[in-house]
């Protein structure tokens, strides 16, 4: 009898999908051999963790497993990739399954160590009620996806591109390794000599795309950095200065494909590839909760992730983002989109359009079509699909769409073709798949994105954005499409109360005469080149661009520009707004007001109170000439404005209204 129950014990705790009588089981990884200590490779015990919880899900239906770490730090080699399809490994774990739940004991009790800068951790694809929880993600010290030093010497004369010598810090990753040299993206950002954020008071950026360096001889831990920027050079590297250099892949640390009910929670972020999640082509519920990305403690490093904090193209379903925390990341921390696409013939009877991209979307009938004039943004309307049908033709993706009805000054590529770089406008009329934006609540969360770019770049369709705190690098809350980055819809229907702004980190993106960056920017931007680099164009004042955006009961602190700054917008509603500045940091533009508003229509402020005695700031609320004359539905209505406590002069109104 002793022999049959111990047999009987250890069938059970190998193989609790066969042996469990409950609606759930649970696939301790442990029990398949994963090492806790971080000596031995796991990455074979928790593969077959996650196969046996995906076939026993799939063998009882209405059931759910948990994969489960244990305390410790479990690490993985990941030296053979998986993914969702032949084209894509880039993974350490393929997860396809239903009603499933990865998780740890905490994310300061578990954590998973991958050894393969490559690799992100989990892919999971055509999955439903998947959960993935309280544990953390990080890279062993010589596996880092980045590396970090110091600025040694600088050398603007240098060919074939002006250079600076860069002393790697001990325990970081050597530049040398072919994974620096090969990435698909490598650029970098210079780091304040004395805290953890992009450097300050730059002429052009802090982000320099140094794609190629050579070894300093007889210097091992020393590289001479190319500097490639079109117009930035080594102007603003200075000796002493700390940088960060970045080597993109492919592998988010949780990537989500075609995937329903999704929740990532209690997560700690310390490094990734990319993204921190990225999910593309949801469905349903995406929640994504409670998690932090942050650099590690006591490691010395002043960058985290190398992509966004939380990235959604394409998701048709409700997106929720909730008392997260984020920062030490170069990329922006939140981005809902649809990607753009290029009208490649239209015809009115019946109504019809194919339109083309790199981007593959997963169009439906009944799907609501936004057509934009991609060189000024204005749209032209909207249609709904009654037929779809697609066809690929690499590097691109085809559709044949029947409308309910035509639209109005749509116009095809007269190339024949989408452009195959990003990076390149389309010449036809621009189309989104508005029901494929996401509708979104973004609340109670810490944005510190401090090495680059946006906080919020894009949640653009039917956006809440609340009660959440923002330290700025780049713009707080972006509300616009994006033709160069291909992205969008024009924004709708979108508020932004009850957060606060702490700004002024001058703008690393170069994209702007300041360059600096706005706390909140509404408009229809598109950044083109000049011969003195990139400068933001503003759209004429007779089309319909974003419209219907509320921001209310926001307070902003210190932004190095306007706060607020709204242009080629309808319907835009500023109410008990508070601008202060506390005169420890500059304004870096020219100066001007604390909000501003041009090539605008049916704007009402009501209630905009600002205090800021540096001396660029010059009154509350400017008015460009491009604002039609009348009050609001036509104009702007304003009430309730004050300027260091005075209403008198707090508006610049700039137009010639009955003159």
């Amino acid at each position: 009898m002793r022999n049959i129950c111990a047999g009987l014990f250890i069938f059970v705790l190998l193989c609790p999908a066969l042996c469990s009588a409950s609606s759930s089981a649970s696939f301790p990884v442990n029990n398949y051999g994963a090492d806790p200590s971080g000596v031995k490779d796991s990455t074979a015990a928790i593969t077959q963790a996650i196969e046996l919880a995906a076939n026993y899900t799939a063998q009882n239906p209405g059931h759910s497993a948990q994969v489960i770490f244990g305390n410790g730090r479990y690490m993985v080699e990941c030296s053979s990739m998986v993914g969702p399809t032949p084209d894509s490994l880039n993974w350490c774990f393929s997860v396809q399954a239903d009603n499933l739940t990865i998780s740890g004991q905490g994310a300061k009790k578990s954590t998973l160590v991958l050894e393969n800068p490559m690799a992100g951790a989990f892919s999971v694809s055509s999955s439903s009620s998947v959960t993935i929880s309280n544990f953390a993600i990080d890279y062993g010290q010589d596996a880092l996806p980045f590396t970090q030093g110091t600025v040694v010497s600088v050398d603007p004369d240098t060919t074939p591109n002006p250079s600076f010598v860069l002393q790697i810090q001990d325990g970081f990753p050597s530049l040398n390794s072919t994974f620096f040299s090969q990435a698909t993206q490598r650029w970098g950002v210079l780091v304040d000599p004395t805290s953890p954020i992009a450097k300050r008071n730059v002429t052009v950026s802090s982000q320099l795309w140094t794609r190629s360096w050579d070894v300093v001889s007889g210097q091992p831990n020393q590289f001479r950095m190319y500097v490639q920027n079109d117009t930035a050079g080594v102007g603003d590297v200075s000796i002493g200065d700390r940088y960060v250099q970045v080597a993109r892949y492919a592998g988010s640390a949780l990537h989500f494909l075609d995937s329903k009910d999704v929740t990532v929670q209690g997560m700690v972020f310390y490094a990734a590839n990319v993204q921190a999640v990225a999910s593309s082509g949801g469905t349903g519920n995406l929640i994504i909760q409670n998690n932090t990305v942050t650099t590690s403690p006591n490691s010395g490093r002043y960058h985290s992730i190398n992509g966004g904090a939380f990235i959604v193209p394409n998701h048709r379903g409700a997106i929720r983002i909730l008392k997260n925390s984020t920062q030490g990341g170069t990329d922006d921390s939140v981005n809902i989109y649809t990607p753009a696409m290029d009208v490649i013939s239209v015809s009115d009877s019946p109504p019809s359009v194919v339109i083309g991209g790199t981007a593959s979307i997963p169009i439906e009938a009944g799907d609501e079509m936004q057509f934009v004039q991609t060189t000024t943004g204005q749209v032209l309307g909207t249609a709904t699909v009654t037929s779809v049908s697609s066809t690929k033709s690499d590097p691109f993706s085809y559709y044949t769409l029947g409308l309910s009805s035509a639209v109005a000054g749509v116009v095809p590529d007269p190339n024949g073709t989408p452009p195959a770089a990003l990076d390149s406008y389309y010449t036809g009329t621009t189309v989104f798949d508005l029901s494929l934006a996401g509708a979104s609540t973004i609340t109670n969360n810490t944005f510190n994105n401090y090495l680059m770019a946006m906080n919020i770049r894009s949640c653009n369709l039917d956006c809440n954005i609340s009660n959440n705190t923002f330290y700025l690098t780049g713009n707080g809350v972006n509300l616009e499409a994006d033709f160069l980055q291909l992205q969008g819809p024009v924004p709708n229907n979108v508020s932004i109360i009850g957060n606060k702004f702490y700004g002024g980190i001058i703008s690393t993106l170069g994209a702007g005469p300041g360059p600096y960056a706005y706390q909140v920017l509404i408009g229809n931007f598109m950044a083109t080149p000049t011969p003195d680099g990139a400068h933001i164009k503003e759209m004429p004042s007779s089309y319909k661009g974003p419209e219907n955006i509320t921001v209310s009961s926001n307070s902003f602190f210190d932004s190095d520009a306007e706060s607020i700054l709204i242009t080629g917008a309808q319907n835009i509603s500023l109410k008990n707004n508070t601008i202060s500045a506390s005169g420890k940091l500059p304004r870096q533009d020219t100066g001007g007001a604390g909000a501003s508003v041009a090539e605008a229509s049916g704007i009402r402020v009501n209630g905009l109170t600002v205090k800021d005695t540096r001396p660029q700031t010059k009154e509350a609320l400017e008015i460009a000439d491009t604002v039609p004359c009348g009050q609001y539905p036509e104009g702007i209505s304003t009430s309730k404005v004050s300027f260091n406590g005075s209403t008198a002069d707090a508006i610049l109104d700039e137009r010639k209204c009955g003159n």
